[in-house]
């Protein structure tokens, strides 16, 4: 505009309508106040752009303040709610991890959109303060420019037609020079939505590889927790279920911990990369006024030497914006490049990470399920000492009392025989039980089996449904549909293997509860005839105290007084003497015990009951007998048995029948041999070796002592 101006008081001179100093006094003038125009159009661009950047940050940092408080408060509610339902056994775990990083995502997500949202809204606010300068400033021009055309009109010759033909070509120059700009401006929006949609791609991308690498991390993990279960010999579903709360607890704990720990690594890492972009950025900023201000400079300086034109000066102009946009496009790439390659280290670092936590995770379980196994192991190992202990003081007590004098030997066999009888009575009672509730635990674990896999078919049957309708090519829905089908065959058969352990090791489970329980039941069935044996021979409780003490050696004080109060309890021994008189006392070895005719105690003779105990421990410990020798003393044994009459109890198939669990297959106990199981042990005594080759053919009172003396043996 100021071009046309001046090319018209040009003109004016030459006709002679300005003198020379009266156009170099418009020309001076117009200058001036364009000059003058445009500085104030520059100061006041700069401080209120300076102002509404100050106040759009502190909005921008209030709103996303503000949001981040919001999304905290909705993310412990959420927490909140989810461990009250996980407590109650009312989520997946699985499921609660996925609901999380979902929230977890949107949040990050609504806070990326409202700082879109907000630079967007800075936008506007900065280019509409700015058109309002430049209109501002276009007035003041204009006013001016109205000023110097009425002045040159009035007084020097300026024609209507000159005037209209300035303003014609200003508007053409105006209108390309907005058409240049908007196109500037066009392509700028169009690298800008590029860029950015390659970094919403990156970051689809990189979200849908990370939620691959869980995937195939929790599939790692669960296989890996399977396979520990499938292990073990025996898991029941109550341990099978407190495995698994195990496993998903420490499985939340774990990426509660990563997720924390990546959220915060990657807000420190944005804060450190607004910093250096800020830095940067504030850099670029001072370098950019600094070659405005020389541009301003040059302009002024050309304006000066009257080589200066409008046109000119708005092309230098745009095209200084132009490569300042394009510099500071680069560097914001730059920064997000270095973002990226950052970001990539963080997951890296995570995955890691995730990887000993996971590593850790199998060492914890793996130390879980031995502890679970040697505590089963330690069970029936203990149960069985006991019953060690127990028939050995019962055989020592018969012995004892036989030569006291206190019973016959034919009344000591008829006892163990009716003792034994009842034990056998108590094991058919047993296996019929569990063979009953075996069979309908079998047909609840096949219905539970039926169960899970229609619910995998109906999954596998939405997989496939959903598959179809999203895609419409035939071809490609064919070919995925295979793929499907196969992977949904390999699954299936993971499954029903699964399912087979499971049952096998409940089964197994199953089992060995009935075996112990079993063992529980003899062995209280043992102390009740030990209570009994001990009325009948008048044994203090000192004696019996010291004899437990002997047998116990590693029980505490309270233990010894709690097995003592059991055989010396007043109250039992009255309800066992008070029994219906209409039961078999050949049946029960307690009545048939209490019907004997007692004999008076002899003390003169024999061993006392703690001396016969300590000599059984003593030969046992030193027991070094060849098998030559065990197999002739067991022959021995045999003779000296009637048939049919007290079955060797060291004989292998005495051991607890249907047993699922060997005792040789089972760990050692403190570093010690498993002893033997009950009616496997074979205590000696060396001054009853040689009474077991004499008397074989004497009466019944001679064979009487040989029997007893023998079956201390066992």
């Amino acid at each position: 505009m100021a071009t046309q101006t001046l090319d018209a008081v040009t003109d004016l001179e030459k006709d002679g309508k300005l003198t020379e100093e009266q156009s170099q006094q418009y020309l001076d003038r117009i200058r001036k106040d364009v000059q003058a125009a445009k500085e104030k159009y520059e100061i006041n661009r700069a401080y209120q752009q300076a102002a509404l950047h100050k106040k759009l940050t502190q909005l921008k940092k209030e709103k996303l303040v503000a949001k981040e408080r919001e999304q905290a408060e909705a993310l412990a509610k959420f927490e909140s709610e989810e461990q009250a339902r996980l407590k109650h056994n009312e989520r997946d775990p699985q499921v609660y991890m996925d609901s999380k990083l979902t929230l977890l995502s949107s949040h990050q997500t609504e806070k990326d959109r409202l700082s879109n949202q907000l630079d967007e809204e800075a936008t506007e606010e900065l280019n509409k303060m700015e058109s309002e300068l430049v209109d501002n400033t276009k007035q003041e021009i204009e006013k001016l420019k109205q000023g110097v055309y009425a002045q040159l009109m009035q007084n020097n010759g300026l024609t209507e037609s000159m005037k209209n033909e300035i303003l014609e070509q200003h508007a053409r120059n105006l209108e390309q020079l907005e058409e240049e700009r908007q196109e500037a401006r066009t392509s700028q929006e169009r690298d800008i939505k590029s860029r950015l949609g390659r970094l919403k791609k990156d970051l689809a991308t990189r979200k849908q590889q990370e939620k691959e690498e869980q995937e195939q991390i929790r599939h790692y993990e669960e296989n890996m927790v399977n396979k520990l279960l499938a292990t073990q010999v025996a898991v029941s579903e109550e341990e099978r279920r407190k495995i698994m709360e195990e496993y998903e607890k420490n499985l939340i704990t774990s990426e509660n911990s990563l997720a924390l720990s990546k959220m915060r690594q990657q807000r420190l890492l944005e804060e450190k990369v607004a910093k250096m972009r800020a830095r940067q950025m504030d850099k670029l900023d001072k370098k950019h006024q600094a070659e405005t201000r020389r541009q301003m400079r040059s302009r002024q300086l050309e304006r000066e030497s009257g080589e200066s034109e409008d046109e000119t000066e708005a092309k230098d102009k745009g095209d200084l914006m132009k490569k300042q946009a394009e510099e500071k496009l680069n560097l914001m790439s730059s920064v997000s490049m270095d973002l990226d390659d950052d970001l990539e280290a963080v997951r890296v670092e995570m995955l890691q990470e995730r990887a000993i936590a996971l590593q850790r995770q199998e060492e914890r379980l793996g130390r879980m399920m031995a502890q679970l196994q040697l505590d089963k192991a330690r069970e029936m190992a203990t149960i069985e000492e006991q019953q060690k202990a127990l028939l050995q003081l019962k055989l020592n007590m018969f012995d004892e009392m036989t030569e006291k004098g206190v019973m016959k030997n034919s009344q000591a066999t008829k006892v163990i025989e009716a003792h034994q009888k009842s034990l056998q009575n108590l094991e058919k009672k047993v296996s019929a039980e569990r063979e009953k509730q075996e069979a309908a635990l079998k047909k609840r674990l096949r219905e539970k089996m039926m169960e899970r896999e229609k619910s995998l078919d109906l999954k596998h049957e939405n997989e496939l449904r959903l598959l179809a309708g999203n895609y419409s090519n035939s071809t490609v829905v064919r070919l995925r549909r295979v793929a499907m089908k196969h992977k949904h065959m390999k699954q299936r058969e993971q499954f029903r293997n699964k399912m087979d352990v499971e049952i096998t090791q409940t089964l197994e489970e199953s089992r060995r509860q009935f075996d112990v329980q079993k063992l529980q039941l003899i062995h209280k069935q043992e102390v009740e005839f030990l209570a009994a044996l001990a009325k009948f021979g008048e044994y203090s409780e000192a004696e019996m105290k010291n004899v437990l003490i002997l047998l116990f050696p590693t029980e505490g004080e309270e233990k010894i007084v709690a097995r003592l109060k059991d055989i010396f309890d007043e109250e039992r021994h009255k309800k066992e003497e008070n029994e219906d008189n209409s039961s078999d006392s050949k049946k029960n070895p307690i009545k048939l015990l209490f019907g004997l005719k007692k004999g008076k105690r002899n003390t003169t003779e024999g061993d006392t009951l703690e001396e016969k105990v300590k000599k059984a421990i003593m030969a046992s410990r030193n027991n070094k007998s060849s098998d030559g020798e065990r197999d002739k003393r067991r022959s021995s044994l045999a003779k000296v048995l009637k048939k049919g009459k007290l079955a060797p109890l060291n004989k292998e198939e005495d051991h607890v029948k249907g047993s699922s669990i060997s005792p040789s297959t089972l760990p050692k106990i403190q570093h010690q041999e498993r002893p033997e199981p009950l009616g496997r042990a074979q205590p000696q005594f060396g001054s009853d070796q040689e009474s077991e080759e004499e008397d074989e053919d004497e009466d019944d009172e001679s064979d009487g002592d040989g029997r007893m003396r023998n079956a201390v043996l066992l």
